[in-house]
């Protein structure tokens, strides 16, 4: 029986014991001076899912992000210890989504030049393969960098 697809709304990774909620959230318009800027608003103690992206169980890239340290409740203050081929499970409109790790990512965000910012902009756009994103802060201290998890389906058994 396929998962049903629809909003995802719990987020579990037991390799390094994160069981939490996911809230949706899109993005925010900000002024800085004289500079109108969007950034993605985030969630102070959850996991956020970006409305815009895809749904869990579909093609396309589902993402979602958190805090490591600085706000809310850390949801991801652990992220960084995640491995290639750890487990993540996404519950979803009464189905579950299994996914293994493929990539973690760290990049520089503060300071960075343009070309690094399109870097994580592209990984947190779409695709045409189905594929989790899990985006924060790196490292938990601070957020000069980002860490960027991508995560792809576990094939589901041969029948």
């Amino acid at each position: 029986e396929p998962p049903t697809q629809g909003e995802p709304n719990r987020l579990v990774i037991p390799s390094i014991d994160l069981d939490t909620a996911i809230v949706d959230v899109g993005w925010e318009v900000v002024e800085r001076g004289a500079q109108r800027t969007t950034e993605w608003q985030t969630a102070d103690n959850a996991v956020g899912w970006h409305r815009s992206s895809a749904v869990p169980g579909s093609p396309g890239n589902t993402v979602m992000s958190g805090h490591n340290a600085t706000r809310g409740s850390r949801v991801f203050r652990d992220l960084y210890k995640i491995k290639a081929g750890a487990a993540i499970m996404v519950s979803s409109g009464g189905g579950e989504h299994q996914y293994v790790v493929t990539d973690i990512i760290i990049l520089p965000y503060v300071f960075a030049s343009e070309y690094r910012h399109a870097q994580i902009a592209a990984l947190l756009g779409q695709f045409g393969d189905e594929r989790l994103t899990l985006v924060t802060c790196y490292p938990w201290f601070t957020n000069t960098h980002r860490l960027i998890v991508v995560a792809h389906p576990v094939d589901p058994p041969e029948r």
